[in-house]
């Protein structure tokens, strides 16, 4: 799944920077894992700040514009 590996990536960058949102993204994947793709969908839809106020550099924020993206076309 494009989203889950993308969530992977950005969990394992942050974590490698000692970034705490690492852990949100963690929980993300963990849902995904137990068939709750709506409520990750709605979280990832909901965190746009979280790029913001998370202290990402520009990779990051990158790959979290991708995720946000993806997240949004499973909306629809």
């Amino acid at each position: 799944m494009m989203l889950e590996n993308k969530l992977f990536e950005l969990q394992s960058l942050l974590q490698k920077r000692n970034n705490t949102s690492s852990a949100f993204f963690k929980k993300l994947l963990e849902d995904l894992k137990n068939g709750w793709d709506k409520d990750v969908v709605d979280s990832i839809l909901k965190s746009y700040a979280i790029v913001q106020y998370g202290d990402y550099n520009h990779q990051e924020e990158k790959l979290f514009d991708e995720i946000w993206e993806i997240a949004n076309t499973l909306k629809k």
